[in-house]
C-alpha cells in the first residue's frame, strides 16, 4: 500500500511487523516431544491440522505456541494458501522449516491477523514477491517488515468483531461445500 492510502479514521497503517512478530523466539525442551505440523498436514487457509506427529525439540524446524499463524514459504505451498492458526489444543509446537511463524503483538486479535495475512491482498503481494530458482522460491521476511503495508484497526474490540463475521462466512461455505 502506498502512503497516500486513505485509513479509516481510528485505524492504523503499518507494516505486517507492526502488528506482529515474525518468526519469535519459542524456548522448548530439546529433550520432550512435541506436536509436529509438517506442510502436508496443513490446510489451505484453516484453523485444523489434518492431521499431527510428533517430534523430538532436539529436531529442528519451526517452532510456535498456540494462537500463532503459520504461513507456507515456499511455492508451491505458498501459492495454495497453505496456512494455520494453530489451535487451542497445542500448546507449543515444531513445524516444518518451510513455515514462517507469525505472533500477534499486544493489541492485536490473532484471528483478525490471520485473516488478514491469508487475505488475497497480502498473499498475491507476498507471493509475487518470491525469490529463488524455478520450482524453489520462496518469501522472504524482509516482505512482512518492509515492503507490504496494511490498515488494522486500533481496536482489538473492532478487529474482533471483523474476524468473528469472517468465520461466521468461513463456517457457512464450509457447511455449504459439505452439503
Amino acid at each position: 500500500m502506498s502512503e497516500d492510502v486513505k485509513v479509516p479514521e481510528g485505524w492504523r497503517l503499518g507494516y505486517i511487523t507492526d502488528f506482529a512478530e515474525l518468526n519469535p523466539k519459542t524456548e522448548i525442551n530439546p529433550k520432550k516431544l512435541y506436536p509436529f505440523i509438517e506442510m502436508d498436514a496443513t490446510p489451505i487457509m484453516g484453523k485444523q491440522y489434518k492431521y499431527i506427529t510428533f517430534r523430538k525439540g532436539s529436531e529442528g524446524g519451526s517452532r510456535f505456541k498456540k494462537g500463532d499463524i503459520l504461513i507456507a514459504r515456499i511455492t508451491p505451498c505458498a501459492e495454495n494458501g497453505k496456512s494455520l492458526l494453530v489451535p487451542e489444543d497445542i500448546e507449543l509446537g515444531i513445524g516444518s522449516t518451510e513455515f514462517i511463524v507469525f505472533r500477534a503483538k499486544d493489541g492485536i486479535d490473532n484471528t483478525f491477523l490471520f485473516y488478514l495475512l491469508t487475505s488475497d491482498l497480502v498473499r498475491s503481494l507476498s507471493i509475487g514477491l518470491m525469490e529463488g530458482t524455478s520450482g524453489r522460491q520462496r518469501i522472504p521476511n524482509y516482505v512482512f517488515e518492509k515492503i507490504i503495508k496494511v490498515a488494522v484497526p486500533k481496536s482489538k474490540h473492532e478487529q474482533h468483531r471483523i474476524a468473528e463475521i469472517l468465520e461466521t462466512v468461513d463456517n457457512a461455505i464450509e457447511k455449504t461445500e459439505k452439503i
